[in-house]
């Protein structure tokens, strides 16, 4: 069943504002008409247009006074608007574009054209909102029953160790202590992580916050990027018991000064999930340094795992992405989903990149990008000047097991 798509016209001009609604009446649109931004106002009191097509210059309110009012409301704020002016210079229309609007149609405008962007806009948000549906619908799932199971599960585990040994600690065998000392170190560590998940999650959306404040961000003393994410990898290699498994190829003439912290916990996400996704016996690559440009410091960390379909590599992609998984109910798996999204805001707070690509059966690969802005970034000719924040070695290329290594170039 097709549904009417209403939509507000605002135009000043009444023979403008005829031609309009005659237009868009007769391609089926239910039409608000409205001579200037007060009148549009009190229209949108009671209306819920599927979109607003606006002039710029008008009496009382203007464009912009209507651009405002909608995206302040929280109601309207999803609404398209796409703006109508005779003003046709380059920086107007990004004036108004970075003011929020979807889209500029100049004057004279050819009619086709303007009926192709109301269309376009209109699916183009029908398709966001269904998005928000599903991740909605999403955020209820993990916040009902994923992250319950993944708090009461290691809770449960060092429970059912305690209650043991309570009752048979005298009368024990070594080996059997070492295996409950072993599986409450593995529930502990489990919840320590989600701990921190969250924790620093917070503090990366606070901060992003205060970006819109104009209050500054946290940074760190220089420290050489290449031994971090050396040493992060190894670290997390062990833990997965998969240190044949991976190279790690890192420029170590880079020093960055991202907040440490927060670089540090995006190399072991990537990293954790690399590992997690993948089997045991198949490589994991990690390459860190400058771009082609040498304008961008490039993390790039792929491995041979299951792979992720294109529908979900498309809602990776997406601004909102907490708590997101995939499959969870054919593969067992740990987590929250909340690793992803950090290593994303990361990326957002320093205005770097994110990119992943990914092929069923094939494998995945996830690039962060930061630019070399004199923020984050020092020259080694500064490094006299410089404290490393982590333990060094001189090694600037780790491959570890060479045969699956040999294994790897014969494929």
């Amino acid at each position: 069943m097709n549904i009417t798509q209403h939509i507000l016209i605002v135009e000043d001009n009444a023979i403008i504002l005829e031609l309009l609604d005659t237009l868009f009446t007769g391609e089926g649109y239910s039409v608000t008409a409205v001579a200037d931004g007060d009148e549009a106002k009190a229209a949108l009191e009671y209306e819920r247009p599927d979109i607003i097509l606006t002039d710029i210059v008008m009496p009382t309110v203007d464009g912009f006074g209507v651009l405002n009012a909608v995206r302040s409301h929280p109601e309207l704020a999803h609404i398209p608007v796409i703006m109508l002016s005779a003003k046709s210079r380059t920086e107007e229309i990004r004036f108004a574009m970075n003011q929020g609007a979807d889209d500029y149609v100049t004057k004279p405008f050819e009619a086709e054209k303007l009926l192709e962007a109301v269309r376009i806009r209109i699916q183009r948000c029908k398709e966001k909102r269904r998005w928000m549906r599903w991740y909605l619908d999403n955020i209820n799932y993990y916040l009902t029953r994923t992250i319950p199971h993944e708090i009461f599960t290691p809770i449960s585990q060092i429970t059912v160790a305690m209650d043991i040994l309570q009752r048979d600690f005298y009368v024990m065998q070594r080996e059997d202590m070492a295996e409950l000392y072993n599986l409450v170190l593995s529930a502990t560590d489990r919840l320590v992580h989600i701990s921190s998940n969250f924790s620093m999650y917070a503090s990366i959306q606070n901060e992003i916050e205060n970006v819109h404040r104009d209050k500054p961000i946290q940074y760190s003393a220089p420290f050489n990027a290449a031994a971090l994410v050396e040493k992060t990898v190894q670290m997390c290699a062990e833990k997965f018991q998969r240190t044949s498994d991976y190279v790690c190829v890192a420029d170590e003439s880079v020093w960055l000064t991202l907040f440490f912290p927060y670089f540090e916990k995006l190399v072991a996400e990537l990293c954790r999930n690399a590992f997690t996704y993948s089997m045991p016996g198949t490589m994991v690559w990690i390459t860190a340094g400058l771009d082609k440009t040498r304008s961008k410091y490039i993390l790039s960390i792929s491995n041979q795992g299951r792979g992720l379909n294109a529908a979900q590599v498309a809602i990776l992609r997406e601004q909102f992405t907490v708590f997101v998984q995939f499959d969870r109910e054919y593969y067992e798996q740990q987590g929250t989903g909340l690793g992803l999204a950090f290593v994303k805001s990361v990326a957002k707070l320093y205005k770097g990149t994110f990119s992943i690509t990914s092929s069923p059966g094939i494998g995945t690969t996830v690039w962060v990008g930061f630019p070399l802005t004199s923020d984050i970034f020092v020259t080694m000719e500064s490094e006299n000047t410089m404290t490393d924040n982590i333990n060094n070695d001189s090694t600037t290329t780790t491959v570890h097991n060479t045969h699956i290594h040999q294994q790897t170039d014969s494929r």
